[in-house]
């Protein structure tokens, strides 16, 4: 162990850029095999590195009585005064490592101090002894905690430190743990001292929610994206530690991303591109009690692999018409289980898996992307998706409105003249229309007059053969 140690010491001295301060070497490490349910199993104690920390632990002392000048030290009235105070409380508790109190004091301390501190893991040790060997002492030492998730992490020295001294420091610490852990060695999963350099050197970071991501599933994701992306499976508080640690300010701002079951992306391919390539890459998964719908759920008449059995009490009880036909179970109609929206039931989810029906899509859930020096959020990268077709509507819109104001430009002159020619179509029929009507009206004039003169004609021809009879009747 002592040689591989060694080893990873050196590569990670080789692969991390150099800065105008000294950098930390940090360890974190991985475990495996432990129940954290049970408090036995929970760790938090103080560790001293037999080659010191590079630079010394900060320390603050809760005292009445010291008075040393080189010795930070809070006084009964100072406590009071903090517990009053939640920021300059929790900013204190941030910037220090340990903290010191006399006995007489730790009753005050647990009253004004104790909301903040224990849920940090960081009450004050007792002070027994000399007090300034005790603050030597702890100024080489680290806090070894394992509270809610399986990982230990601390820093075991500095860049200016030997590579000799820092793994012995980190033997010391994987030393304590095989001693400390329930089944020793087989304990302690991976062991890392890298990963804030390769966080840094990474041109592009993609944050990832796995969430409910199945692992059939996260292997079937790895391997499309072989040569492509690495895909490094990471602890919220691990993941945390190492943001804070990272000089890159924009880097930095992914811990407001943070999901609770993270991953990091480490790719060369562009923000957007690889959303888009991930996006497009969607597997078939059963559902699980509690997933919300996508769509609505079917499930087909017909007969099925099951046998009869209690099963068909299930079916039933879900919504499922279902008979016994030959030995099996046949679903009598089509039915929809679930409807799009709704959230899926244990007994939905166990029917579906038992027809083998995998109604859900699983994605790679990514939450945001650091890109060369900016950080595009999902909201910001789902553009890629939606802004060609919100465009085109801008566009479309933008068109209608010119030419309804009939406004000319270079995109809808064609349309205008359309328009125009519509126009003139119109008026020009109003217009034949309109000598059409008149010239019927004309004809009906005329001919109004003419039957009008030849009727006159026909009385006037009447009256003079009236007349003749008339003058003849006389005569004879």
């Amino acid at each position: 162990m002592e040689e591989s140690v060694l080893e990873a010491v050196k590569k990670a001295r080789e692969v991390a850029k150099k800065r105008n301060f000294s950098q930390t070497f940090d360890l974190i490490v991985n475990l495996k095999f432990i129940d954290l349910k049970k408090p036995e199993n929970r760790i938090n104690e103080i560790l001293f590195l037999p080659k010191g920390r590079g630079k010394n632990a900060k320390i603050v002392v809760f005292s009445d009585s010291i008075k040393d000048p080189e010795i930070k030290v809070y006084k009964s009235s100072d406590i009071e005064r903090l517990g009053t105070n939640k920021r300059a409380l929790k900013k204190l508790v941030k910037e220090t490592d340990f903290f010191l109190a006399e006995p007489k004091l730790m009753p005050i301390v647990g009253k004004n101090l104790g909301r903040v501190l224990a849920p940090r893991g960081k009450m004050p040790t007792v002070i027994a002894g000399d007090v300034k060997q005790m603050i030597k002492r702890y100024e080489n030492s680290v806090r070894l905690k394992v509270k809610d998730s399986p990982v230990v992490q601390c820093m075991v020295g500095t860049e200016g430190m030997k590579d000799e001294d820092v793994s012995e420091n980190i033997r010391a610490v994987l030393e304590f743990l095989e001693k400390r852990l329930p089944k020793g060695r087989n304990s302690i999963g991976e062991v890392m001292i890298k990963l804030r350099q390769e966080i840094e050197k990474s041109p592009v970071i993609a944050l990832v929610d796995m969430h409910k991501m199945p692992s059939k599933q996260l292997q079937e994701i790895r391997k499309a994206l072989r040569e492509k992306a690495k895909i490094k499976m990471i602890k919220k508080s691990i993941l945390k530690f190492a943001l804070e640690k990272v000089e890159n300010e924009k880097i930095k701002e992914l811990e407001k991303y943070v999901p609770t079951q993270p991953a990091l992306v480490f790719t060369n391919i562009e923000a957007f591109k690889f959303y888009n390539l991930v996006e497009d890459l969607r597997f078939k998964t059963f559902a699980k009690s509690g997933d919300i719908a996508t769509e609505d759920i079917w499930i087909s008449a017909g007969p099925t692999q099951l046998m009869a059995g209690p099963v068909i009490s299930e079916l039933q009880q879900a919504g499922v018409p279902a008979s016994i036909e030959s030995g099996r179970i046949k679903i009598r109609k089509d039915v929809c289980i679930v409807k799009k929206g709704e959230e899926i039931s244990e007994l939905k989810a166990g029917v579906l898996r038992k027809l083998k029906i995998e109604p859900m899509e699983v994605v790679l859930n990514v939450v945001a992307v650091y890109d060369n020096g900016n950080i595009y959020t999902k909201e910001a990268l789902e553009l890629t998706k939606t802004f060609p077709e919100m465009l085109v509507k801008a566009f479309n819109n933008a068109l209608n409105l010119s030419v309804f104001i009939e406004f000319p430009t270079k995109q809808n002159i064609k349309y205008l003249l359309i328009k125009a020619v519509r126009a003139a179509n119109a008026i020009k029929s109003l217009i034949k229309s309109d000598v059409k009507e008149k010239e019927i009206e004309s004809k009906e004039v005329s001919a109004e007059v003419g039957t009008k003169e030849g009727k006159d004609v026909n009385d006037s021809s009447k009256e003079e053969g009236s007349d003749n009879k008339v003058e003849g009747g006389g005569a004879s």
